[in-house]
């Protein structure tokens, strides 16, 4: 270099020509191959760099590409160790580096170097290289999307473990925190969150967070939410790395946090809790979880933020789903208003619908939650909710929630159902797509109750074409519809005491609901449908030749196939069994025959089941030892109808349980018109007392079933004068009569000596201000919590809602269509006083049970689940189905 010349800043020619504004391509051209040694000539500076260096450091790409074509070193260093990957660093020159990163040049290392320069010894180095990292495996900047990225050979340089390096080391808080930008932009792909934990990454990055280091929460946040999200298997080691702690104490000041940070701490808590059963138990014990979580709703600075409120609502689901402690927990820090609140959010359907399932899992198979959520005044809004949307989505969400907030009790379900109304139960039936099943089968149990009852609505349901649509979803995919649908199907054919609506047994037959319900009792593999379909066949064929006629030429129908269910493993299939055959046998002496003629039944069907500690399986058999007694060949007939008229009649007298008082009463009402002996043989062992002391005001189902059985053994000659003398000395007993029966039967002759009595004056022993107050207390139990309107809203969440003007004109508003919602129910209630006066006519069935009420937060007291007039049928406490969803 003896030859070459530099200046006074230590540069010579062709540096010069390099670094020029205008690239002077020739003249480098030149001035390499007039001397070669031009080629790797440093500068006399401070930096000792080659041609090539400075056109890096000048960012001259046509000269970098000039001097690389004649040959100049690629791997060249400065005096500071720096080569063309490190200045491209320095000088925050992404394209070259890229350019770099493309030639895929064996002698140049790019990501070796790059990482290495992670780890320099100046913080100034090394926050320069994680500059350039976070630049270059950023898919998108600002709005702006990155059309060529570097994560993946950034991650098989082992760039993450020198991330995490980094982060261990005594490098300076800026240089960490640009280190955690990057692992945050690549967080999202599948590989990236096992690498991090397996360099102990997860552990390192929460302990950041604990330290307070300034900057490092955003990232950190959204890295472990992502880890949870895609990697939920690693929530054990988040949680051992000591989240849970942190996030209750970033909730309970989030004033430190930007929203977004806040969300991301909230999305953590609910990918631990929905990682695995156990991890939401760990969470719902973390020390004021809940509190911290449902206290960020009542932050008003948070209120406008719909993706924080979207990670609450869906972060409390995921807590409270399936675990009845944290569903308690959630409702003592009052968590049902908020929820309730945000519910209303109608200009976010997202947001919404989020809300309400959160209400669901919060409400489902746990009454005191439920109690609590009517308490708070969901039902309206939802409710108005429901019959607005049309969204199918939405209407599942509103329908499974309003259905769980029902409960167990059948009379309850009956005034949701009547609040739904049988037209958009029935349009439910023809949903379909995603949210089909789950609608499907709220539509067909919803017409299922409200088919049932002394008041039922089998007739309003046939009127409004819901036989038909009932019919068609016997060929659904949903084990559960199908079951609600037969179970539907059933009580639209019978009501209490077995009476047949015959004009809907045609029907069904019309709509080839026959054929359908013999295929599957014939040929479905699951013995419940199996036994369902044939009990509902029982009822439809019930006191109707044209159906038996049908059945008859079916080649699939045979009693062989209910015979061989009697006798299943499975007791709940075998009762239902038992009770399809004293279905099909009630009163038909011909189908008695046929059963026989098949194989017919032993004593040792029933018996068992007399002595069973199961007052539904005992009331059953029960009747069907008494309907079935004269083809039990091992037993006299005479012995069978004894045992069983007593054993119904013990139950009945001794069970606590409401179904099991209706069952038995209902049971009493269909022996009562059979044949001729067993109404005596009832009144003769003191049923009528028994009968008369339910009464008194409790459930709607039991007095119901009770009022139409006194109505049948009213024709007995000894039951008429008994039932006169309970009457008499409780006169409000016939109104209780009348107001029950007016579409079943009450002797005539009883009526006619009740008038007799009340024309001659005969003194009755009580007064009557007793027989007023009893009348009071039955009106109010049919005053239900299910009309409380919701309690008034944060103005703030108010603004997301479409009718944001006040919340107290909106609670008015609530309170008057309660009323109107109200006056649907029950239209008859004013009969059962005697009088109609404007208030009366506002005060209907929609009552909570006293039973229901008193149910503590975590009792293992549970109702049977048998059906109030078939025995142990799977609708009457029903599993609501978890709702499907992508936000799970």
């Amino acid at each position: 270099m003896t030859d070459i010349e530099f200046d006074d800043e230590g540069w010579s020619a062709i540096h010069h020509c390099v670094a020029a504004e205008k690239e002077l391509l020739m003249s480098i051209e030149k001035f390499v191959t007039s001397n070669e040694e031009f080629l790797e000539c440093e500068t006399k500076d401070r930096f000792h760099r080659t041609p090539l260096l400075l056109a890096v450091a000048k960012d001259k790409t046509k000269s970098v590409e000039k001097l690389l074509e004649l040959g100049a070193r690629i791997t060249a260093l400065d005096a500071y160790n720096h080569g063309v990957v490190e200045i491209c660093a320095m000088t925050d020159n992404v394209e070259m580096l890229s350019h770099f990163i493309e030639m895929s040049n064996p002698e140049l290392t790019v990501w070796k170097r790059l990482i290495k320069f992670l780890s320099a010894d100046t913080d100034e180095e090394s926050e320069k290289a994680a500059v350039i990292l976070d630049k270059i495996t950023k898919e998108q900047d600002g709005e702006v999307v990155n059309e060529k990225t570097y994560w993946e050979p950034f991650v098989q340089a082992s760039g993450v473990p020198a991330v995490i390096k980094v982060c261990k080391s005594a490098a300076g808080d800026t240089v960490k925190v640009r280190n955690l930008h990057i692992l945050n932009n690549i967080i999202h792909h599948t590989v990236v969150p096992g690498i991090l934990a397996k360099a102990g990454g997860i552990k390192i990055l929460i302990s950041l967070v604990t330290k307070n280091l300034k900057g490092a929460s955003v990232p950190v946040l959204n890295i472990i939410k992502e880890v949870l999200f895609s990697n939920p298997e690693m929530a054990a080691q988040v949680c051992d790395a000591g989240l849970l702690p942190i996030a209750v104490k970033l909730m309970n000041s989030p004033e430190k946090l930007a929203v977004e940070s806040v969300a991301n701490v909230v999305e953590s808590v609910g990918a631990i809790a929905s990682s695995s059963p156990a991890m939401q138990k760990t969470v719902g014990l973390t020390s004021l979880i809940f509190k911290s979580l449902l206290g960020l709703f009542q932050i008003q600075e948070l209120q406008t933020s719909v993706r924080l409120l979207s990670a609450l609502t869906n972060t409390t689901r995921k807590l409270v789903s399936g675990n009845k402690e944290n569903q308690t927990e959630c409702i003592d820090c009052e968590g049902a208003a908020p929820l309730i609140m945000v519910s209303r959010a109608n200009k976010y359907r997202d947001l919404q619908t989020s809300a309400i399932r959160a209400l669901y899992e919060l409400s489902l198979d746990n009454i005191y939650a439920s109690n609590n959520i009517l308490e708070e005044g969901a039902v309206l809004p939802l409710m108005q909710i429901l019959k607005k949307s049309r969204a199918l989505s939405l209407q599942e969400a509103i329908a499974l929630t309003l259905w769980s907030l029902a409960g167990p009790d059948i009379n309850n379900k009956r005034s949701m159902a009547s609040m739904m109304g049988v037209n958009l139960l029935i349009e439910f039936l023809g949903a379909a797509g995603p949210s089909a099943d789950n609608l499907n089968y709220i539509g067909a149990e919803g017409l299922g109750v409200l088919a049932q009852g002394a008041h039922n609505k089998q007739m309003a349901i046939a009127e409004a074409n819901g036989i038909q649509p009932l019919v068609r979803q016997l060929r659904s995919a949903s084990t559960n519809v199908v079951t609600s649908v037969i179970q539907a199907l059933r009580h639209l054919c019978i009501g209490i005491g077995y009476v047949t609506n015959t004009a809907n047994q045609s029907t069904i037959a019309q709509s080839r609901g026959l054929k359908f319900l013999v295929a599957l009792m014939a040929h479905s593999k699951a013995e419940m449908i199996q036994v369902e379909s044939a009990l509902t066949l029982a009822a439809i064929a019930l006191g109707h030749s044209e159906n038996i006629a049908s059945l008859e030429e079916n080649p699939d129908f045979t009693f062989l196939h209910i015979i061989r269910l009697l006798y299943s493993n499975n007791d709940k299939v075998g009762i239902l069994a038992g009770t399809a055959l004293a279905t099909f046998s009630f009163n038909n002496v011909l189908q008695q025959k046929a059963i026989a003629e098949c194989g017919g039944v032993r004593w040792h069907n029933f018996a068992p089941h007399l002595t069973s500690k199961d007052d539904i399986a005992a009331i059953n058999a029960a009747f069907q030892a008494v309907v079935l007694s004269r083809i039990i060949p091992d037993e006299e007939p005479a012995v069978s109808s004894a045992e069983g008229i007593k054993e119904l009649v013990n139950r009945l007298e001794h069970t606590k349980n409401d179904h099991s008082k209706a069952l038995a009463a209902d049971c009493i009402a269909r022996l009562s018109h059979t044949r001729a002996g067993v109404p005596s043989a009832m009144v003769s062992i003191n049923v009528i007392p028994h009968l008369c002391k339910l009464l008194e005001p409790q459930n709607d189902q039991v007095r119901g079933a009770v009022a139409v059985a006194l109505g049948y053994l009213s024709f007995d000659h000894k039951g008429e004068r008994e039932i006169l003398r309970m009457c008499r000395e409780n006169p409000h007993f016939i109104h209780v009569l009348k107001y029950y029966t007016k579409n079943y039967k009450l002797s005539p002759a009883f009526l006619e000596a009740w008038q007799h009595c009340v024309h001659v004056g005969l003194p009755c022993t009580v007064s009557k201000e007793n027989q007023n107050d009893f009348i009071q207390t039955l009106s109010q139990s049919f005053t239900g919590a299910f009309m409380k309107p919701p309690k008034d809203l944060s103005a703030s969440i108010l603004t997301l809602t479409e009718d944001a003007g006040g919340s107290r004109s909106h609670s008015h508003h609530q309170s008057s269509r309660a009323s109107q919602l109200l006056a649907t129910i029950h239209d008859d209630m004013s009969q059962l006083h005697g009088r109609s006066t404007h208030s009366s006519r506002f005060t209907r069935h929609s009552h909570l049970t006293t039973s229901v009420q008193q149910h503590h937060p975590g009792s293992k007291k549970s109702i049977s689940p048998m059906s109030q007039d078939v025995g142990p049928s799977i609708s009457q406490q029903s599993q609501l189905p978890r709702i499907a969803s992508g936000q799970s």
